[in-house]
């Protein structure tokens, strides 16, 4: 039985006054409209009630909303007592229901009214209101019932009905939060989001509330808590001592704050004040003036003065209405380490910003070229194509030009277009490596190999593998020397001279063994593939993965994940690496990444085929068919030793792998790597 269904047994049993409490996002609005639905599928007459945010600002209007027909002259206490109590009784002999949503509004006169009147009217009455304060004295013999949200498992099931795409597990996640146990919420915030959102493509924040439920948020907040709420939707989470003294400039009392805890607006959790649900936030940011917002960001950065510096930077940062230089390279540089503090989510935001406090169109170019790398690394590809598109509006810088090229050429290669990712790649190759540091110039030389590769455009690696081995001999830096050895040995392999090709890619191993780097790991996972070493293959990818996770790069993860389910299938392993592949797929297919997704579909048809499940291995082999011919895919075949076996070596760093042959086509990476 329903709440709705259990509470209108109460009812007909003979139960007058029914009272719903509950805090912000336990569904009261929602219970009581399925009350009353249940209610007249009973014969009942209904009849709603709900005095607007605009109604409770006069007492007149209050009295109309509940409907009481008075003129000015008349409004006193019996006057309005016994208006009500005549309009909710009625003529009709029918049984009568009425429904009064959000009593949170009434002032104390017209509360004792309605109170009152519950008593006179032969209807009954059901009401709702986050606090039984103010009530409860009044009319003692109602039935108080406390609502509470819906567990996060149903309001999943409300955002997956409503959501038209996706979500991904993340987005999922942030709107279960958001929406707090309401599932009327749930479902209007997936309604706000457009698909790009849901999947991940483009960041939530903000969020895209419509009119409706920006109100809906906000029209639950009394105007004399509405500075309280602002400063807590501007810092969230803000420990008490500095919320203090940042109240005390704004005129925040800490009664003003306790009041939105009380009334269930707030909650203190992980040691600090949030608003609750979280989405009230972004609803009162939205449609609060700028002015009001600079205030509370300004309040806010003096207070975490001396407190932490990085919290008072980003306040400062979002008060600034100008463009501030010395402001700008200090969010720069906060950026530098929010990888490892924030995720490269908030890399992204923090570079942005930076660029908007920029005056320089160059700098402000290159700033948001780097937000749109942290972007593409969050997973958020249309959100970074997006701002790589304002960096090249904002400048015609050569070394900006080459950046772009390189995280554009990487998006487009990971979407399965490789030959537009390839002419971009190349065309940029040969002015980096005269330009750029050498450590990042052979990024992109080894993301342009990469694409020729995907493309089966052997001409193409042989040219970047001679301008690899043209600057071997000048690599001074580790990371830099092993991506031009594994260019210059992919080069060699393709163009069948197989001695010169391996002894570049076993060079390129044996050095990869010293480092466990980010650079070194997805060097090591290409050189495995090439020289055949299953063992090899195994260590690195885990060793990436490791450092992928730490770093919150998502865009690379499916590059690594494919190889490592290959690895498991090499190794007998073939449960391991369906499952490795199920979540490979899903995940590829959320970012975009196309290629990806049909090479985890590939090893997935591999695994079972391998294990005699020939039914399975020929769905995934279809889809993955399809997907290269699609997007013309030139798939690496399987590397195999001369004799066409795979080495299943037990092995470890430092150790060199023997010497085996591959395939026309080597290993291709469908992500991007971090030129750090």
């Amino acid at each position: 039985m329903t709440n709705a269904q259990e509470f209108g047994s109460w009812l007909r049993d003979g139960l007058a006054q029914l009272v719903l409490t509950g805090a912000t996002g336990s569904g009261r609005t929602r219970v009581l409209g399925e009350l009353a639905e249940a209610m007249r599928t009973q014969g009942w007459r209904v009849t709603e009630l709900r005095p607007s945010a605009d109604d409770a600002r006069d007492q007149l209007a209050v009295a109309r909303a509940l409907g009481a027909d008075l003129t000015p002259g008349e409004l006193g206490d019996s006057a309005l007592v016994e208006a009500l109590a005549r309009s909710w009784t009625g003529s009709s002999g029918e049984p009568h229901l009425v429904c009064i949503d959000d009593l949170d509004r009434l002032d104390a006169f017209s509360l004792r009214a309605v109170a009152a009147a519950c008593r006179r009217t032969s209807a009954r009455v059901a009401m709702t209101t986050i606090s039984e304060q103010g009530l409860v004295d009044g009319l003692p013999e109602a039935h108080f019932h406390q609502l509470a949200g819906w567990p996060p498992a149903q309001i999943h099931d409300v955002i997956r009905r409503t959501a038209a795409q996706g979500p991904i597990p993340e987005v999922l996640d942030r709107l279960t939060l958001l929406a707090d146990g309401n599932p009327g919420a749930a479902q209007a915030l997936t309604q706000s989001q457009s698909p790009a959102q849901l999947l991940g493509f483009e960041p939530m924040l903000p969020v895209g509330f419509g009119v409706p439920l920006k109100v809906r948020f906000t029209s639950r907040i009394n105007p004399e808590l509405r500075p309280a709420a602002m400063l807590l939707a501007c810092g969230s989470g803000t420990p008490p001592a500095v919320l203090e003294r940042a109240g005390a400039e704004l005129g925040v009392r800490d009664t003003q704050l306790d009041a939105l805890e009380q009334a269930g607006l707030a909650e203190n959790r992980r040691g600090g004040l949030r608003l609750r649900p979280a989405g009230l936030g972004f609803a009162l940011e939205a449609v609060s003036s700028t002015g009001e917002r600079r205030r509370t960001h300004t309040a806010l950065a003096r207070a975490f003065t001396g407190t932490d510096q990085g919290r008072a930077l980003w306040h400062r940062a979002q008060a600034a209405g100008e463009p501030d230089t010395g402001l700008a390279d200090h969010l720069e540089t906060l950026g530098e380490s929010s990888p490892r503090m924030g995720g490269w989510s908030m890399t992204s935001l923090l570079l942005q910003r930076s660029s908007e406090l920029t005056a320089d169109t160059g700098e402000r170019g290159r700033r948001l070229a780097l937000a749109a790398e942290a972007a593409w690394l969050e997973g958020t590809p249309a959100r970074a194509l997006r701002l790589l598109a304002e960096a090249e509006d904002l400048s015609a810088d050569l070394d900006l030009k080459l950046r772009v090229a390189y995280v554009r050429g990487s998006i487009e290669l990971a979407a399965g277009a490789e030959d537009r990712a390839l002419r971009v790649m190349t065309d940029a190759v040969p002015a980096a490596l005269e330009r750029l540091p050498l450590f990042e110039s052979t990024a992109l030389l080894m993301r342009a190999c990469d694409a020729a590769v995907a493309a089966g455009d052997v001409v193409a690696a042989v040219s970047l593998g001679r301008q690899a081995q043209g600057r071997l001999a000048d690599a001074g830096d580790a990371a830099a020397s092993v991506r031009l050895q594994l260019v210059a040995g992919t080069a060699k392999v393709l163009a069948e001279d197989l001695d010169a090709g391996l002894a570049l890619v076993e060079d390129a191993l044996a050095a990869c063994s010293e480092q466990r780097d980010q650079s070194h790991s997805l060097v090591g996972i290409r050189a495995s593939l090439i020289a055949g070493d299953t063992g090899a293959l195994v260590w690195y990818a885990d060793q990436a993965a490791d450092r992928l996770r730490e770093s919150g790069n998502r865009g690379m993860m499916p590059f690594v994940t494919a190889r490592r389910a290959l690895a498991d299938v090499l190794l007998g392993r073939l449960r391991s690496a369906v499952d490795i592949t199920v979540s490979g797929i899903e995940e590829s297919a959320l970012l975009g990444q196309e290629n990806a997704r049909a090479e985890h579909l590939a090893v997935r048809a591999l695994a079972h085929a391998r294990a005699g499940e020939a039914l399975e291995a020929g769905k995934a082999a279809e889809l993955a068919l399809r997907l290269a011919c699609d997007y013309g895919l030139a798939w690496p075949g399987l590397g195999r030793s001369r004799s066409g076996r795979w080495a299943n070596s037990n092995w470890e760093p430092g150790t060199r792998s023997g010497h085996w042959s591959a395939s026309p086509c080597c290993g291709t990476e469908t992500g991007t790597s971090v030129i750090r």
